[in-house]
């Protein structure tokens, strides 16, 4: 059962690349930052980060979100001298559109919005896919705001997508101001409850033997072995800073020997965590089985939770899995587990 260690660590992070999404949740979420002067809404609670340039001591701050295919975000920070004459905004902008183009990439077009604006579409290839691109550069109070929306695709730029992120950026009419409240609270409880409350896809499966919901429509995978058991189904999603899965293998003795087969599934698993930390391992009332882990793929931390059942021929695992350990969308988490249903 190996296959299902480095199907957990490496394909749930790379599934992103051709999978095909529509907007998963009907009500967005706005974030309000008045620090930094803007609001702008994501489908979901986004990512904050923060990182200093040594050299300068300038902190750049970005806000962003994953989904299926795509990424969303606003990177903003000040300039190391205030940019007030049209010399230096020109210098910017012919900057900027050299850097907005990804290494072995290509600036498509550019454009002066009405608002004073810059936009670079570009393109670029990687192992992965073709990735198409949008971004609107800002300048306001010698800080600079980048406005993105990348995503894999094959006929280009979904436009409607793209604009609907875009467009909802709004600068305040305030200036940004000094230090602020940490940039958690600016998302807080309202947001939480509008992850609990919006509007998910009820996914029945094709066999009629589980529903779950989730964030959006869910890609199908099979995975073939020449043995059934090592044969893998799985539906999944990615959203935000997490993946949700739900996954099926064939195993014929399960028929007659239920308990010893979810023991052995839960030997295989926890035998082949590959330096995973386990932090909780529980069987449940309703013969559940919880494994709680947590690891790093890539240099990036990440937590990950499954649970197993076992009915009829079938051993089921719904997994989630979290890039950062403490994402901020855990109320997600806990309705994807919580929607899960054996018919």
């Amino acid at each position: 059962m190996k296959r299902l260690s480095s199907f957990i660590l490496i394909t749930l992070f790379f599934i992103v690349a051709t999978s095909s999404a529509s907007f998963a949740q009907t009500s967005w979420q706005q974030v309000t930052d008045s620090e930094a002067g803007f609001s702008i809404r994501f489908p979901g609670q986004p990512t904050y980060q923060t990182s200093t340039d040594l050299a300068t001591a300038i902190q750049t701050e970005v806000y962003k979100f994953f989904y299926t295919g795509r990424l969303l975000r606003i990177t903003f920070a000040p300039f190391p001298e205030p940019v007030r004459t049209p010399a230096a905004f020109s210098k910017v902008y012919s900057e900027f559109s050299q850097q907005v183009v990804p290494a072995g990439g290509i600036l498509l077009r550019q454009q002066k919005l009405p608002d004073g604006g810059r936009q670079y579409d570009t393109v670029v290839k990687d192992p992965e896919g073709t990735i198409y691109g949008r971004t609107r550069f800002y300048i306001r109070n010698s800080i600079y705001y980048a406005v993105a929306f990348e995503m894999y695709s094959q006929d280009g730029l979904n436009e409607h997508e793209a604009e609907q992120f875009l467009s909802s950026f709004h600068f305040l009419n305030v200036a940004p101001r000094g230090k602020a409240t940490k940039r958690n609270s600016l998302l807080g409880a309202t947001a939480s409850k509008k992850s609990a409350t919006a509007k998910w896809y009820s996914f029945r499966s094709p066999d009629g033997d589980f529903t779950i919901e989730f964030p959006g429509k869910p890609t199908y995978q099979f995975d073939s072995s020449p043995t059934s058991a090592d044969s893998f189904h799985r539906y999944h999603y990615f959203f935000g800073e997490n993946i949700f899965q739900v996954s099926y293998r064939e195993f014929p003795e399960a028929i007659t020997r239920p308990e010893q087969t979810l023991r052995q599934a839960v030997e295989a698993y926890t035998a082949h965590l590959d330096g995973r930390r386990i932090l909780r391992q529980e069987r449940l009332a309703d013969d559940t089985h919880i494994i709680e882990s947590q690891g790093v793929s890539d240099a990036v931390p990440f937590y990950s939770r499954t649970q197993l059942y076992v009915r009829g021929s079938r051993v089921y695992y719904v997994t989630t899995l979290t890039s950062g350990l403490t994402g901020p969308n855990n109320a997600d988490v806990m309705r994807f587990f919580a929607s899960f249903r054996l018919l």
